[in-house]
């Protein structure tokens, strides 16, 4: 499913739009790679705007499930040493290639 012009321009000029406030190459690399994929289809590429309407003033987690349906032996994903908090707003970019 090829994406239409309009959405191109727009998904670009977000691209654009982080690319600008960043200055970590491996970032801005990252998202427009993600970009391109997802404008093309390929694989199981997508985007998501985290949403937390109606959980007040939550945050969205990323956990390691361990092989296993047992949230209790569930461990929180730390990258750099830091826990990833997401909020309203927030833009998750799953890459498989």
């Amino acid at each position: 499913m090829k994406k239409s012009k309009h959405q191109y321009s727009s998904i670009q000029s977000l691209a654009d739009e982080i690319a600008s406030k960043k200055e970590n190459e491996w970032f801005i690399n990252s998202i427009r790679e993600a970009m391109i994929k997802f404008l093309e289809d390929k694989d199981e590429t997508f985007v998501v705007k985290v949403d937390t309407t109606g959980f007040g003033y939550s945050e969205v987690r990323i956990m390691i499930d361990c092989e296993s349906d047992d949230r209790k032996l569930w461990v929180e994903y730390e990258s750099l040493g830091k826990r990833i908090r997401l909020s309203d707003d927030d833009l998750i970019i799953r890459l498989r290639k």
